[in-house]
């Protein structure tokens, strides 16, 4: 609770869309080492039936462990969020490996973050 409501990572949101930003959801995943992450998936498919747009969404990934490419972390492909992408037949939050095919992806270098005395 103390992480997910720290003022900084606030203004970071706030910051990101150009706007106050409120709290909507936390989630903490545990992936240890040699276990599988999520598959290929859209966040904005779990959000859409709230009837707010995609660009008012902003997902604060914070890595509690250093992470990269080398170790299994997060791959992102930034700007398809504005568009319809194919979806699993069997999962509607699940997407299709060709959504994704011949589009640009980026994995960050991601620092552990440190909350207590680190800013």
């Amino acid at each position: 609770s103390a992480v997910a409501h720290d003022r900084r990572l606030i203004a970071l949101t706030s910051d990101a869309i150009g706007a106050p930003s409120a709290f909507f959801k936390d989630k903490l995943i545990m992936k240890p080492p040699g276990v599988f992450g999520y598959a290929l998936h859209h966040d904005y498919a779990y959000w859409a039936g709230l009837g707010v747009p995609a660009d008012e969404f902003v997902s604060l990934f914070v890595a509690l462990d250093a992470g990269d490419a080398s170790n299994g972390a997060l791959e992102l492909f930034p700007g398809l969020h504005r568009r319809e992408l194919p979806v699993h037949p069997d999962d509607p939050f699940a997407l299709e490996p060709a959504a994704v095919e011949g589009e640009e992806s980026c994995v960050p270098t991601l620092a552990a973050f440190c909350w207590r005395g680190c800013w």
